[in-house]
């Protein structure tokens, strides 16, 4: 396995570990006067909606596009909508623009897993993309237990995005090095 993989998988880590930072704790950050009058399942299945909307928008595009140009716009875009949302919970905002926030970042960290899988086209890479995942989710669901217990759960949202952004650095290293989007 070379570098450029295993910078791939640190993509896959950062990328889900952000995702799931925020995602585990998600009722708590979302407890807020922003969030009142709308109901936890409807602001979850906004998210739902975006996720699966991210998941087919995120394949469709790395069949056009080189697959890390594609993940790199996507965890750019979790970034700025993680903190986005972090704004909303802290303003009076309707719960539908928390909804619509929810929806776009369910969008966003969920559009990196099919150009991930192909950008990782081996069996061998691909169950090691698939533990970086795993990995991304115990990890995140951690230190957010961390941030929880020792701040306040809306401070989780720009860590989260730091971590999000930081998969976007990962992936300007690792991508390849044509000048336009193949």
């Amino acid at each position: 396995m070379g570098g450029q993989s295993m910078l791939v998988l640190a993509v896959t880590l950062l990328a889900t570990l952000a995702t799931f930072m925020v995602y585990t704790y998600i009722t708590l950050i979302l407890a807020v006067p922003s969030a009142d009058g709308m109901p936890m399942v409807i602001l979850l299945s906004a998210y739902g909606v975006g996720a699966v909307a991210g998941t087919l928008l995120g394949g469709r595009a790395a069949d056009r596009w080189h697959p890390a140009w594609v993940v790199l716009v996507a965890t750019a875009m979790s970034a700025i909508v993680l903190l986005l949302l972090g704004w909303v919970i802290r303003i009076p905002a309707s719960p539908v623009v928390v909804a619509l926030v929810l929806t776009g970042w369910g969008c966003a960290c969920w559009a990196i897993y099919s150009p991930l899988s192909a950008w990782l086209s081996t069996p061998v890479l691909m169950s090691f993309n698939t533990a970086a995942v795993y990995a991304g989710m115990a990890i995140g669901g951690l230190l957010g237990g961390v941030v929880v217990a020792e701040t306040d759960p809306s401070t989780l949202v720009p860590v989260a995005a730091a971590a999000a952004l930081a998969a976007s650095c990962v992936v300007v290293v690792a991508r390849p090095r044509s000048p336009v989007p193949e």
